[in-house]
């Protein structure tokens, strides 16, 4: 940056690298513009720098590998966020090698990873994502119809592809992806060490790598459904969580509307009753058969009380 030539916007841009804060330090329009037009100049400057950057690109892998992981790191602040994944290398000499594999801005970098599993042939229980969010780490613990729509719709998809003990915390400082959350001038991250090879704890053994965090049952969790803040709320969660179905093993709770329960309920009955037949008495069972007043009837007031929303 040249303090000399852009005086204001060094000033801000060393402060932060994103414009709406930058546009946020000004008091009024003539500022307003004037750093607008300095930020502009400067952003054009350090395209010409991107020259800089250089990506090794592995044509062919060594024969003597052992084994092959993903690890997957991601970050997210309120200006960005963003995923980095590395894979690591086992050689049967006991060298460990780790490599860039792809960049993308995504909220967890599942989807990168899928991706790259593909490509990689990489077996599912060779997949590791890391993030240094407490809150990811807990929602993805726990059960997707606990949380309000936007946290459970993407957990969802976390639990469909993915296990939570593939999910590992790592201290912010050594996050790679922490740096696409925060911003980076070319000129850094050109010389970034962990950003081109990967936290150091990828060089160890397993063993070696950083613990799950054992405070993450103690997060305050603002995105549960039933949050404990009135009496009328509190014996509510008491009702949800003492209903028994003594008429069957299946729990209302698992299903996403009445309709399919009634549908799953009315295929056991029939498999039941049919049971209790003699083979020339039984009826063809069919999926698509979900109209059954007997079930209708048995599991509507369970339903009713489970499904009610709360106030």
């Amino acid at each position: 940056m040249k303090k000399d030539s852009y005086p204001r916007a060094a000033e801000t841009v060393l402060k932060s690298t994103y414009m709406d804060d930058s546009m946020d330090s000004v008091i009024n329009d003539e500022q307003g513009i004037e750093l607008y037009n300095q930020l502009s100049q400067e952003w054009f400057r350090e395209l010409d720098e991107l020259c800089c950057i250089k990506t090794p690109r592995c044509l062919q892998l060594d024969d003597d590998i052992v084994s092959t992981s993903l690890h997957t790191f991601s970050d997210a602040s309120h200006e960005a966020y963003g995923s980095v994944i590395y894979a690591r290398h086992e050689y049967k000499s006991g060298m460990i090698s780790t490599r860039l594999v792809a960049v993308m801005a995504a909220v967890f970098g599942l989807r990168l990873a899928l991706s790259v599993k593909h490509a990689l042939e990489v077996p599912e229980d060779k997949m590791t994502f890391w993030s240094d969010s407490m809150n990811i780490l807990y929602w993805i613990r726990g059960r997707r119809r606990e949380y309000k729509p936007f946290v459970a719709n993407r957990i969802g998809k976390m639990h469909i592809s993915s296990h939570p003990k593939q999910w590992r915390h790592v201290p912010t400082k050594v996050n790679p992806a922490d740096l696409v959350s925060r911003g980076r001038t070319v000129k850094r991250l050109q010389s970034d060490v962990i950003w081109w090879n990967g936290p150091e704890f990828l060089q160890d053994e397993e063993p070696q790598w950083p613990e799950i965090n054992t405070q993450i049952e103690n997060v305050r969790d603002t995105e549960l459904k039933c949050q404990k803040k009135t009496s009328d709320n509190l014996s509510n969660c008491t009702t949800l969580k003492s209903i028994h179905t003594s008429d069957s093993d299946l729990d209302p709770v698992r299903y996403s509307s009445f309709v399919r329960l009634v549908r799953v309920q009315a295929y056991v009955h029939r498999f039941i009753d049919n049971c209790r037949l003699k083979q020339e008495q039984r009826q063809e069972i069919r999926e698509y058969e979900h109209e059954c007043y007997t079930c209708r009837k048995r599991k509507a007031k369970v339903v009713e009380q489970v499904m009610a929303s709360l106030p």
